[in-house]
């Protein structure tokens, strides 16, 4: 605040409390932003190196219903993501279902994306700006510059991963990565140069971000939150997922690394412990629609935040469908397309929207909490704590001095002003976590 303002302000302020009267509203939201900026640069001081690391996940529309209305084939897609029908490569295969994303930097200053985190495969990827011209999905997004990077480190090694609609070209490279204030260290990723296929042109992410395990990683390139663990920027070996499954609602969900958001689900976690340390994959011990029973004596699952599905074996969903009713569309889209020969069953985002999911690599398991929505529409603000940051929902209706005594509330210290500071503060951009 200028030194002519704060001059100004004060004036006025010995006058009013001269005459008794209340406080004018612009000089209390003068001062509102100024405690704000003050709280904001104490906030940043209390921030240690294992800080919970939050990013935000925006809802967009189903890249499923794209393809329902380009009339693209989507078993193949499975079959190379998870096996079936032969060795293919292990990665990120799963963008034809892709529903949330999130925002990241890449570089030093960094160059912002959306990308898909997705618990189904261990790679990031971003378009290059050394794509061809003719790429048009590439044209359309945004594009990594290593030449705009001071961090930035060659690497050269030869990417691809092959998609139902053909092969996704590139090549490695290794910069900083950026997650909210977090910054990850000599982390390899993939330039990619070649994206086929018409979804890659109509999605509205970027590029993909895996969070499997690091077994499966195309080239071997070490994933970006076993990076974040090892190079001691979150406090726990953990991240966990809350998904909005409300289309109409601009909110997406969130991931916490390093902890899980307690506000955001209720009871007690339920563990199983992972199986196969690839996929987050583990054992059902038995699916149940009323008096039919599936996945009799037990089954393997994986929870995968890439696909928005629910998948399973041919038969077993044969039956599911007719159980609730659900008719194939003769001569289009039908079921078929979305089901495919093998043992698995792939917990998407219509299992992970109503349970809290955490994924925990220390103790390799899987939990699941009952999901719950915050209890107001105000997204998220930040607070102080013992790590550094925790989320806190609030009133959108707290206004300052509204059908209350101004000079009490002016002269108050309580709870509710630092909620407003704090609503400030993101309307300012000055939160502690993106």
């Amino acid at each position: 605040m200028s030194a002519h303002k704060t001059l100004k302000i004060k004036k006025v302020l010995a006058k009013k409390q001269k005459q008794n009267r209340p406080v004018p509203q612009w000089i209390r939201m003068r001062t509102e932003i100024d405690i704000c900026t003050q709280l904001k640069q104490l906030s940043i001081s209390k921030i240690d190196s294992t800080s919970l690391v939050m990013i935000r996940l925006h809802h967009f529309e189903s890249v499923h219903n794209q393809l329902l209305a380009v009339g693209s084939d989507r078993l193949s897609a499975f079959e190379r993501k998870y096996g079936i029908g032969g060795p293919v490569p292990e990665g990120l295969n799963n963008y034809l279902d892709a529903q949330y994303y999130g925002d990241i930097g890449i570089g030093t200053p960094p160059q912002s994306f959306r990308v898909v985190f997705d618990t189904g495969s261990s790679n990031l990827w971003v378009p290059s700006v050394h794509c061809s011209l003719l790429d048009i999905a590439c044209q359309l997004h945004k594009k990594y510059d290593g030449s705009k990077s001071s961090t930035y480190e060659a690497n050269g090694t030869d990417f691809s991963i092959q998609y139902g609609t053909g092969s996704l070209k590139g090549y490695v490279s290794v910069d900083t990565v950026s997650i909210g204030e977090t910054k990850i260290q000599h982390q390899g990723f993939a330039e990619a140069t070649k994206q086929p296929g018409i979804t890659f042109i109509t999605a509205k992410f970027d590029g993909i971000l895996g969070l499997a395990y690091p077994s499966i990683a195309v080239d071997g390139v070490y994933p970006v939150f076993n990076n974040m663990w090892d190079q001691k920027l979150v406090p726990e070996n953990i991240f966990s997922f809350w998904l909005d499954r409300d289309p109409s609602n601009p909110r997406g969900g969130e991931i916490i690394f390093g902890g899980s958001d307690p506000q955001l689900y209720e009871g007690e976690f339920t563990y199983v412990d992972v199986t196969r340390k690839d996929y987050w994959q583990f054992k059902l011990d038995g699916i149940s629609l009323g008096d039919r029973k599936y996945c009799d004596g037990g089954c393997q699952a994986i929870a995968d935040t890439g696909t928005s599905l629910l998948v399973g074996p041919s038969d077993e969903i044969a039956s599911l469908n007719s159980k609730i009713g659900a008719i194939p569309i003769v001569g289009g889209e039908d079921s078929q397309a979305l089901i495919y020969p093998g043992p698995l069953w792939i917990l998407g985002d219509v299992f992970i929207g109503p349970w809290y999911t955490e994924f925990d690599f220390g103790n390799n398991r899987v939990g699941f909490a009952k999901s719950v929505s915050p209890p107001t529409e105000v997204w998220r603000n930040t607070v102080i704590n013992s790590y550094g940051v925790i989320t806190d929902y609030l009133s959108p209706d707290i206004k300052l001095g509204e059908q209350e005594d101004q000079n009490e509330q002016w002269k108050a210290k309580d709870v509710r002003r630092l909620q407003y500071c704090l609503q400030i503060v993101e309307l300012m951009n000055h939160v502690v976590v993106n």
